[in-house]
């Protein structure tokens, strides 16, 4: 197993994330924020944990860094924050 497929599964969880409060917000169904908050802190310590333990065995065995893990450790970033921005604006309803 590699580095590379933890991070692909951790941008499916997020995708998934996404999906699953896009639809809920078409229901009209409320979503619990302590699950969906768990679930993004823990996909962001995964990424950034294995991030850094990754460039510290490159750097150690003196290879040269992997810019796709980057990129792929950049993207679950991005996901976090569009999901997190997606749950508050979900929650922000028009006053009647």
């Amino acid at each position: 197993m590699s580095i590379q497929s933890i991070y692909i599964l951790l941008v499916m969880v997020l995708l998934s994330l996404f999906g699953m409060m896009v639809v809920q917000k078409r229901r009209n169904k409320d979503l619990s924020k302590y699950p969906i908050g768990t679930v993004i802190m823990i996909c962001l310590f995964m990424a950034t944990v294995t991030f850094f333990q990754k460039e510290f065995i490159f750097n150690r065995m003196n290879l040269g860094t992997d810019p796709f893990s980057l990129y792929l450790f950049l993207t679950i970033i991005g996901l976090s924050v569009l999901n997190m921005f997606i749950y508050k604006g979900q929650k922000k309803k028009p006053s009647s």
